[in-house]
């Protein structure tokens, strides 16, 4: 389509960062401020304005993404290897429980039907299942384009992130 398509396809590459932008700003701040509440981060995430809005997190959420993009823009190399690391970290780190939640769901790809008469009645495929397991395919295959460095601190950091979450749970007492 010549000029008219290239300034089409530009126009809704825009259209949908933009998009992307807003979404991931509202999402910056709403993660810290539900770890803020269930006590597993600084209770500054967790507190709100007079609008019900959780500003802080907003705020220290997007300078720290400025600064990355401010290292990343800087055009020094070293600094650049420090972003590209930090993005392949938090790639890694967000695919996982998408990784898992697929799987749960990829491994349910055919269910079993209720007995009737005592048999089985065999196997049936759910309605969403191929869906889950296109999804399980692209989450690992986006983990394994971070890196193995990326994989291995995600790995590394999780790992010492579950005594403290676990020594957080067990003070508090469940209310579900």
């Amino acid at each position: 389509m010549g000029l008219v398509g290239e300034q089409l396809v530009a126009a809704a590459v825009v259209l949908s960062s933009i998009g992307a932008l807003n979404g991931w700003t509202l999402l910056m701040a709403q993660v810290p401020m539900a770890a803020a509440r269930d006590g597993l981060f600084p209770p500054v995430f967790g507190r709100l304005s007079s609008r019900g809005v959780p500003q802080w997190g907003i705020v220290l959420s997007m300078l720290l993404a400025s600064a990355l993009l401010v290292l990343q823009t800087s055009g020094v190399s070293g600094l650049m290897v420090v972003y590209r690391f930090a993005v392949d970290l938090s790639t890694t780190a967000a695919m996982v429980p998408y990784v898992f939640c697929s799987l749960v769901e990829g491994a349910l790809f055919l269910a079993l039907t209720r007995p009737r008469d005592g048999e089985w009645g065999g196997f049936r495929l759910g309605p969403y299942k191929p869906y889950a397991l296109v999804a399980f395919i692209f989450s690992l295959w986006t983990v394994y384009g971070s890196g193995p460095q990326a994989g291995l601190w995600c790995l590394l950091l999780l790992l010492v992130a579950l005594p403290v979450y676990l020594s957080v749970e067990r003070k508090e007492p469940s209310t579900g």
